[in-house]
């Protein structure tokens, strides 16, 4: 639920300039759950739809490199949105794959 994912202890997280994904365990048997944080100040909430639905786009091709069972929550500052989804899509690769390697 959302109260476990915010009041839990993270096992790590990946920041860089534009991106943050962190990541806590889970059950094993159960699917890869994602949360998204956008703030208003990532913009108008068309444009933090936008990027979510194209985050969520993204995440769902790279469903093999999250760890099963984990809780991921991806954080997205303004510049995120002026990246383009190959970029996007290599950020948030290397995230998942440092965190993969940490579980």
């Amino acid at each position: 639920t959302a109260y476990e994912i915010r009041n839990c202890d993270w096992s790590s997280d990946v920041c860089s300039s534009d991106l943050s994904v962190r990541r806590v365990d889970g059950p094993v048997g159960d699917p890869p759950r994602v949360a998204y944080a956008l703030g208003r100040h990532v913009g108008s909430a068309p444009v933090r739809n936008r990027l979510r639905r194209r985050l969520r786009a993204i995440l769902a091709g790279l469903e093999a490199e999250m760890v099963p069972g984990s809780a991921y929550l991806v954080a997205a500052r303004p510049e995120a949105v002026r990246m383009t989804t190959t970029e996007l899509e290599a950020a948030l690769r290397r995230a998942l794959i440092s965190l993969r390697e940490t579980a």
